[in-house]
């Protein structure tokens, strides 16, 4: 398991290459200690220089095996190369990931003023025009609306501070900055009767557009009021920043 430390993984090693079963005068168990190597190799996390310090000391005390160890060697050698190889790789890209994590980071600290700045522009772009209130979602007939995805808000004109509720946000809207204004006309009871473009201060020409905003001005809920049809206009803002 990873949990088990390099120094008890190491001693394990040892403690295992020390039980392998070769003469110091003969060379007769050769086969068995080539063979107790090579279960070594596939079974432990292996340390490669007492596999070689070990395989030395086999070619050692059999010479007519030297060209066969050597071959051994060789490819235990090039396991131990494989092995710094990829160590070094693995090392050099968590370098990496740390550098681009603590550049992101960076980034982002260097990002915030210029977003905050950005968010108190837009948000001053209407405030002007009134407050919302989000605990009951109801607009003052000079509120804003934030609830639009991106820069965008939109006031009413002309309704006499006629407070409303709004529908649901549109989940996107134009890729210009400009506005579209609805002439609306509202019954007695709060609903919108009519809704129209007024091309006089709209300066966004999708046709597309429009017609959205048609629907959604048709769909505000106003305080009931006593007295005829009210008639204004709901201004809709887009800031593409």
């Amino acid at each position: 398991m990873k949990t088990i430390s390099t120094q008890l993984i190491f001693l394990l090693a040892f403690i295992f290459l020390s039980t392998i079963s070769y003469s110091q005068a003969s060379c007769d168990n050769y086969d068995q200690q080539m063979s107790e190597i090579d279960g070594h190799l596939q079974k432990y996390p292996v340390d490669y220089n007492m596999v070689l310090m070990q395989l030395e000391k086999i070619k050692e005390n059999c010479p007519d095996k030297a060209e066969e160890v050597d071959t051994k060697i060789q490819e235990v050698t090039a396991k131990q190369k494989a092995k710094i190889a990829k160590a070094r790789k693995e090392a050099a890209e968590a370098a990496r990931k740390r550098r681009a994590a603590d550049m992101a980071r960076r980034k982002a600290l260097e990002e915030q003023p210029r977003q905050k700045q950005q968010m108190d522009r837009t948000k001053g772009l209407f405030a002007s025009q009134g407050k919302y209130d989000q605990a009951a979602s109801r607009v003052s007939s000079t509120g804003i609306y934030d609830n639009f995805p991106g820069y965008v808000g939109f006031y009413t004109i002309g309704l006499d501070n006629r407070k409303f509720e709004a529908p649901k946000a549109m989940q996107s809207f134009p890729e210009e900055s400009g506005v579209i204004d609805i002439d609306i006309c509202i019954e007695k009871n709060g609903n919108v009767v009519t809704a129209k473009i007024n091309t006089s201060n709209t300066n966004i020409s999708t046709e597309l557009w429009h017609q959205r905003l048609i629907e959604h001005a048709k769909k505000f809920k106003f305080d009931p009021a006593e007295g005829p049809k009210q008639c204004g206009t709901i201004r809709y803002l887009f800031k593409k920043i």
